[in-house]
């Protein structure tokens, strides 16, 4: 049996994320899963990432990530963590595909027709 922890909308929280931390290493989840709003309109979004992916990278599972509306830029790949969008990860047998998609009235940078 495959575990997975689903996740989205943390917008930036470090506590957010730690809890994810947490709950992926107490429940022993094989993949961790972030649809999307992983940060919030900020200040220096490039440091909120380096900070974010700090964390997750420490966790010991695969992450697989999509950007979402609140997300300045696109993230790149880092040692335990993948941007799956438009790209498969392939776990255990299992194919994860991502596709970012932001409604055309809600804006950002990835926002689609």
């Amino acid at each position: 049996m495959m575990k997975i922890l689903l996740s989205s909308d943390l917008h930036g929280s470090i506590k957010a994320y730690r809890n994810f931390k947490r709950i992926c290493i107490n429940e022993k989840v094989n993949i961790g899963i972030i649809a999307g709003d992983l940060t919030t309109f900020s200040y220096n979004s490039f440091e909120d990432e380096f900070k974010i992916k700090n964390i997750l990278d420490n966790i010991g599972v695969p992450i697989l990530f999509i950007m979402g509306n609140d997300d300045e830029h696109e993230w790149g790949d880092s040692r335990n963590v993948y941007n799956i969008n438009q790209k498969h990860y392939d776990y255990n047998g299992y194919r994860f595909i991502g596709y970012q998609y932001t409604n055309p009235f809600i804006g950002g940078i990835f926002e689609k027709k």
